[in-house]
């Protein structure tokens, strides 16, 4: 199909810094574009609308994550169930067709799982999907291939041509908050990534990155296997 750290675990030592101030932390998270928002209202007669909706949508998109790790805080195994891994994937695929499709950005993926059953709760594995692919597809230049990899072992690999991360970036690349300083890093919201990792370590699997030689980045994700 083609389309043209911290953890919960409390295993750092600043997990618990991260929970006592979390509250905090996430009000002003939401305070500073609020107060961006209201700054470019102020400043001008006339306003960009395409440019205040861009920040609605960065607000809408935080308030989402948030809620997400809230639902990764509280889940109990009610939630969880055994499940084929492959259509997930399949139909995280089709859903990011569009935005690839904006760049020029070829979808490939590959099926050699032997029908893996994993064990889990599936909304938030199709969260952890859709990020680590919206990220593939955003640091990809334009006309590349993003190459997602159902294998055999239980893991998802997500293949991208992008710049790599940075060496001085890869010890913070699951931390709440902290954006990564290559190409258009700074844009997100700094929690994507930690929560792929807070959900993939509750749910018993893993999420680990690697950069290729020949330029890009590897993510591997791997899913319990039931």
């Amino acid at each position: 199909m083609t389309a043209h750290a911290m953890t919960l675990a409390g295993r750092k030592s600043g997990q618990s810094t991260l929970t006592r101030n979390w509250d905090a932390i996430v009000a002003h998270q939401l305070k500073t574009p609020l107060c961006v928002l209201d700054a470019r209202l102020s400043m001008s007669d006339r306003v960009d609308t395409e440019v205040v909706r861009s920040d609605l949508r960065k607000i809408t998109r935080l308030i989402d994550q948030l809620q997400t790790f809230a639902t990764v805080r509280n889940e109990d195994a009610t939630n969880k169930k055994r499940f084929l891994l492959v259509p997930h994937v399949r139909k995280t695929c089709l859903n990011l067709v569009p935005l690839a499709s904006k760049k020029e950005i070829d979808l490939v993926f590959r099926d050699f799982s032997n029908a893996r059953y994993t064990f889990g709760n599936e909304d938030l594995f199709d969260e952890v999907l859709s990020n680590i692919i919206e990220n593939a597809i955003k640091y990809s230049p334009v006309g590349s291939v993003v190459n997602i990899i159902a294998a055999a072992n239980g893991s998802v690999y997500v293949i991208d041509n992008g710049p790599g991360i940075k060496d001085s970036d890869k010890d913070h690349v699951f931390d709440a908050f902290r954006r990564g300083t290559t190409g258009n890093a700074t844009s997100g919201t700094g929690l994507g990534l930690f929560l792929c990792r807070a959900i993939m370590e509750k749910q018993g699997g893993s999420v680990n990155f690697r950069n290729r030689r020949r330029g890009g980045t590897i993510f591997d994700l791997q899913f319990p296997v039931a």
